[in-house]
């Protein structure tokens, strides 16, 4: 049951992979509403989903972030 849970989330970061590489924060607050609404109408599996969506795209966010740290050259010292 679980790997069919795992394939639909890879499958929803799939669809969104475009609007994730513009503008992934928004797409956040999107999924957040998407799972609150769920949530509301006691779709639990859905919120489900979208809960392991959202953190597979903060996840993401947050690698991108740590390479985009450049770190200094160093100074040779002859």
């Amino acid at each position: 049951m679980r790997s069919d849970h795992d394939k639909a989330v890879k499958e929803l970061v799939r669809i969104d992979e475009e609007m994730m590489k513009k503008s992934p924060m928004k797409l956040i607050k999107q999924k957040e509403i998407q799972m609150n609404a769920a949530v509301k109408m006691l779709d639990f599996e859905s919120a489900a989903l979208l809960r392991d969506e959202i953190a597979i795209i903060q996840k993401n966010l947050e690698n991108k972030e740590k390479t985009k740290i450049v770190k200094k050259p160093t100074k040779s010292r002859n």
